[in-house]
């Protein structure tokens, strides 16, 4: 049975590293991968247990790819929509750097140097 976002332990979401001021987005390492089967990807990052925020990396059908930081309960929220909302974690996920994640790369590649106009 796939594991659930919102049976991931304190201790397990602990040993992600503290929310930083993020110097470079492609260096960031993303430790945790969740899906649903309405196609959102969130790539948690990093974390601050005491305000229970993360900063991860969300794509879906409507918005693309794009970073921001979230709270626990707006994740939690996700699986209030109905069991196709749950978070699963991917459970086979490697942590990897933003710019070697393929979805997140093109992305990163933007942030980091915008084209001119």
């Amino acid at each position: 049975m796939a594991k659930k976002f919102r049976d991931l332990s304190q201790g397990e979401l602990a040993k992600l590293p503290r929310i930083s001021n993020l110097p470079n987005l492609g260096e960031i390492i993303i430790h945790i991968h969740c899906y649903n089967k309405k196609k959102h990807h969130v790539y948690l990052a990093e974390y601050t247990p005491g305000f229970k925020h993360f900063f991860a990396f969300f794509e879906n059908r409507s918005d693309g790819i794009y970073n921001a930081v979230i709270t626990m309960d707006e994740l939690l929220s996700y699986g209030t929509k109905g069991d196709d909302w749950d978070l699963i974690v991917d459970e086979s996920w490697k942590p990897a750097k933003a710019k070697d994640v393929e979805i997140i790369k093109g992305y990163v590649s933007m942030v980091m140097a915008p084209p001119d106009y």
